[in-house]
């Protein structure tokens, strides 16, 4: 591993991914964020620090009933809750998830209408698997699982109506 230098991170004015503090908040002499126990950065580049999220795009899915969607996403994906807002029911109005690391946003919402123009592709190592359990939990095929175009592929549509589309290149 290169040398760390918080003082080019300082003047680039570069901050944490994960913990959201300035690097120099971790700077043990030559050792980097992650050696100190932040993972939020790779010193691997020539200029000291460099991001390893430095942009990240998250779908945002607005659901009819997102405490079932949240249910769904747990039970088909291993979705696990990183922040949540309920209404005053009790019911989930707003929560981020994180499925393996990539994260998604639901919202509730009563008017909610789904679009054909967007899907999720979720990439995984065992797509049989994963396909398998997010239809017995309730989502509906949409497309078998099939090899084509150096894939092995098929989708769902989950309860709210979101297609998914579940696989690995081959």
């Amino acid at each position: 591993m290169s040398a760390y230098f918080p003082e080019a991170c300082r003047a680039a004015r570069l901050t944490c991914g994960l913990c959201s503090r300035c690097c120099s908040d971790h700077s043990i002499e030559n050792t980097s964020p992650a050696a100190a126990g932040c993972d939020g950065w790779d010193a691997r580049d020539a200029v000291g620090a460099r991001r390893l999220q430095s942009r990240s795009i998250a779908p945002w899915l607005s659901v009819t009933h997102a405490t079932l969607a949240v249910a769904f996403y747990k039970a088909a994906f291993g979705a696990i809750e990183r922040e949540r807002l309920d209404d005053d029911g009790g019911d989930v109005a707003v929560a981020l998830l994180s499925i393996d690391g990539a994260e998604l946003w639901i919202q509730a919402d009563p008017d909610a209408r789904v679009s054909s123009s967007a899907r999720m592709i979720s990439s995984v190592e065992d797509p049989d698997a994963v396909f398998a359990r997010a239809v017995a939990a309730g989502g509906i095929e949409i497309a078998a699982l099939h090899d084509g175009h150096g894939w092995r592929i098929g989708r769902i549509a989950d309860p709210s109506g979101h297609h998914w589309e579940i696989g690995r290149r081959r």
